[in-house]
């Protein structure tokens, strides 16, 4: 029966990407130091999915390992857990297996596990993301042959609810900073506001190719569009809008904390390109790296730009991280593959995934990220004066650190 259950929820999960071949071997070369950091690391806690499908928090060092849920065998599959913007409660999906079928839950509870809340939803959730108040979650998941979307929260008297709001596919989104709206971008012809009861109002623009839209924290908006065969990047201010960047292919983009800087990617459809970032300000744009970027992500202070840099290897999925300082680009620790998890799910959307969670430490002195180097796979942690990064947690496949409490 285990082994039926196992291989029907096998069947029901839809893999955001491919991951094919045997268990890779890391780059060849000298394991990195396990020793002590070169200062101490600022920030709480490291908040990590284990192989197992277990959650635990950790500290940056590896000190401290504290479980938020443990492994629930095969028959529940552990998805994106996610900090809380506040850092006072964690988020992630669970998909159930039972003699009834399949079902699924958002779940939250505070970063020690305790204060367990489930929300049961239609759709067999993937993505996450609570929204500015830490109040609400917006999730997507598989639902009826496309993709669902819905936001669960408590309601008045208190019980925790989760409502669908639309579906379609693909499906992506980003929340308004007071958490009462979201703008979405649905299918090909899409691209609007949907309030928390469900009401769609349209903005007017065709979108072009990309993913996620911004909402940026000041209440503008950043999409791509496009009309008579032309698609630009653009900044959208009430009904005033700005153009930021012509492009042919498609785009991915993620935008500074502070909303002053874009970096994008431009896609031709042969693999990944190299990044840019647009001033929004002057719309002028310069070249960060000509490196075939797989994920980009800036810091908590937006002074620098997290570059995950695909790099020749045996192995097709090398890569190697780099930062730019706002002049130049530098690569910092060796060659590593990213876990399959993190390669799989997230890579292919990290627009969206980038506004749910980050790899930075609240004061942008170092990063972290799910991993194998030389022979040793789980989590690691990068500081920027460090030559090597340090070894915190073994079987981690996915990480996000936690921001700076409120």
């Amino acid at each position: 029966m285990r082994l039926r259950r196992a291989a029907a929820l096998i069947a029901t999960v839809t893999l955001v990407a491919g991951c094919t071949g045997s268990a890779p071997e890391g780059p060849s070369g000298a394991l990195p130091s396990l020793g002590t950091f070169p200062r101490p690391i600022t920030g709480d806690r490291l908040l990590v999915l284990k192989d197992d499908g277990s959650i635990v928090t950790v500290g940056p060092d590896g000190s401290a390992v504290i479980p938020v849920v443990g492994s629930r065998g095969i028959d529940v599959q552990t998805r994106q857990p996610v900090w809380s913007p506040d850092g006072h409660s964690v988020a992630w999906a669970e998909l159930e297996l039972d003699d009834q079928g399949t079902s699924s839950r958002v779940v939250t509870s505070a970063p020690d596990g305790s204060a367990r809340t489930e929300f049961p939803v239609e759709t067999g959730t993937f993505f996450l993301q609570w929204d500015p108040t830490s109040t609400r979650i917006a999730y997507l998941g598989n639902f009826k042959g496309a993709i669902g979307m819905g936001v669960a929260r408590r309601s008045a008297d208190g019980n925790p609810v989760a409502t669908t709001l639309g579906a379609g596919q693909p499906f992506y989104l980003s929340w308004s900073p007071e958490g009462q709206q979201l703008l979405i971008h649905v299918g090909s012809k899409t691209l609007g506001t949907l309030d928390l009861e469900g009401k769609l109002l349209p903005l007017g623009d065709a979108p072009g190719i990309f993913q996620a839209p911004i909402w940026l924290a000041d209440g503008r908006m950043v999409y791509a569009t496009t009309a008579k065969d032309r698609q630009v990047l653009i900044v959208r201010d009430g009904e005033r809008t700005k153009e930021l960047v012509a492009f042919r292919g498609s785009i991915e983009f993620v935008a500074s904390p502070d909303g002053r800087r874009i970096a994008y990617r431009v896609d031709d459809g042969t693999g990944p390109g190299g990044i840019d970032v647009v001033d929004v300000r002057s719309a002028r744009s310069r070249t960060v790296t000509a490196s075939p970027t797989s994920a980009f992500h800036w810091s908590p202070d937006g002074r620098r730009l997290l570059l995950m840099t695909m790099e020749e290897g045996e192995d097709p999925t090398t890569h190697r991280w780099r930062v730019w300082d706002g002049k130049v680009e530098t690569p910092i620790g060796p060659t590593f593959l990213p876990s399959p998890t993190f390669w799989r799910d997230y890579v292919p959307f990290y627009g969206q995934f980038a506004q749910s969670m980050t790899l930075w430490s609240p004061d942008g002195s170092s990063f972290a990220f799910a991993g194998l180097i030389g022979e040793r796979a789980g989590i690691w942690v990068q500081d920027l004066d460090a030559e090597d990064p340090t070894f915190v947690l073994d079987g981690g496949s996915v990480v996000a650190w936690s921001p700076e409490p409120a």
